[in-house]
């Protein structure tokens, strides 16, 4: 629910959590 309502009224979020995940993916 607060992810939804954070990528449509936070588009920078977004990147950063894929960034987030990508590094948590790499340990």
């Amino acid at each position: 629910m607060e992810m939804k309502a954070d990528i449509a009224g936070k588009p920078k979020d977004t990147m950063f959590h894929k960034i987030y995940i990508q590094r948590h993916e790499n340990v």
